[in-house]
């Protein structure tokens, strides 16, 4: 499912506009995947809404990792499909504005345009993994856990606006 970013604002997705501050109850998707207390689950809980005391949505989550229903779009470009270096440098310029990484470089922060992306697993987490797995001998025990989260380093798991 393809969702189009609208940094500071909101996304787009299924030709249903969400924005930041809308309230929760005039939201119209295909389904709702559930909600516990202010947060609120759609797309099979790929599209998480957290909203305020009073309804109001204050964060647009995207999940859009491997095996994640999304693709995330900003301009031309499936953020979801870009190595994390390529989709930094997207952003960045379109934004025009530099990111902000954490001590772990494991998330992204585009302060500005309030968006905000995150890794799941880090490219030097998964070499590391490979690399003490080989050490200790337990990479054939351990090979498809590996493999996978090598190809999750490669990319966002989640981006969000708030």
């Amino acid at each position: 499912m393809k969702v189009e970013l609208m940094p500071s604002k909101g996304i787009t997705i299924d030709d249903t506009i969400i924005k930041l501050g809308d309230n929760i109850q005039n939201i119209k998707l295909n389904e709702e995947s559930g909600h516990y207390g202010h947060d609120y689950y759609f797309c099979d809980s790929c599209l998480h809404l957290a909203t305020d005391k009073k309804g109001k949505i204050k964060e647009i989550t995207c999940f859009c990792g491997l095996n994640d229903c999304l693709e995330v779009y900003l301009k031309q470009y499936n953020l979801s499909k870009l190595e994390v270096e390529d989709a930094v440098k997207v952003i960045n310029t379109i934004l025009e504005e530099e990111v902000v990484l954490t001590e772990n470089n494991s998330s992204y922060d585009w302060e500005k345009s309030r968006v905000y992306a995150w890794q799941e697993v880090t490219k030097e987490a998964a070499e590391e993994l490979l690399k003490e797995s080989i050490q200790e001998g337990v990479y054939e025990n351990m090979k498809e856990d590996i493999e996978r989260d090598i190809e999750r380093s490669k990319y966002f798991s989640v981006i969000t606006i708030r």
